[in-house]
């Protein structure tokens, strides 16, 4: 195998592995009003403090009704499982199908075209699971919400590494 092969896998694992660490919620409001791709810094007094757009607001937790996990880093982790499918399949027709000189090239650079197409094909499955973890606090209390909500982020934050 090239070496130009194994430095894609490396950049692809740590581009997988940059990609995964982000935590995004959406929140779901009273009025049918969404709030999407949020990060919730933290819970004071009766309000959630999230970041959305670059912006710091304050949500009272009388208008949240869900909160749920997104789970952005399945489409990364899809690609990474599927080049890497695609570059073992690669490498493993350049070992049967022999090298020598040019031709030794061509399998070359037909494995990482297959390292790409199985990271589009594994994107692609890997983006289906979507949504993570979800909390409904319809029919509660500030205090209720409050507890039950920094009970959710916790077990969210120490389920997904910390993240």
């Amino acid at each position: 195998m090239n070496k130009r092969i194994f430095f894609a896998v490396i950049m692809m694992t740590l581009i997988s592995w940059n990609l995964g660490r982000s935590q995004s919620f959406w929140i779901q409001l009273t009025g049918n009003r969404v709030i999407l791709k949020t990060s919730i810094e933290s819970i004071e007094g009766e309000s959630i403090i999230v970041i959305t757009n670059g912006k710091r607001l304050s949500v009272p937790l009388e208008e949240v009704r869900r909160v749920s996990e997104i789970r952005e880093h399945a489409i990364s982790t899809g690609a990474f499982l599927g080049a890497s499918a695609g570059m073992a399949a690669g490498a493993l027709a350049a070992v049967v199908i022999g090298s020598g000189g040019e031709h030794e090239r061509n399998i070359d650079t037909s494995a990482l075209y297959v390292g790409i197409l199985g990271g589009i094909v594994g994107s692609v499955v890997g983006s289906t699971e979507k949504e993570g973890a979800s909390l409904d606090l319809s029919g509660m209390g500030v205090g209720e919400k409050k507890v039950r909500l920094e009970d959710f982020l916790a077990n969210v934050r120490t389920n997904s590494g910390g993240r």
